[in-house]
């Protein structure tokens, strides 16, 4: 469920479970996923 979060770009998913994102990590997540870089 985690992986599929995170392939999926599911942010809301993310924070419900670890707590708020701040704005670099945020950023961050949103930078990795469109490269598709795992």
């Amino acid at each position: 469920e985690a992986k599929a979060a995170l392939a999926s770009g599911d942010v809301h998913w993310l924070e419900s479970r670890v707590g708020m994102l701040d704005a670099p990590l945020r950023t961050w997540l949103s930078s990795r996923l469109s490269q598709e870089k795992w």
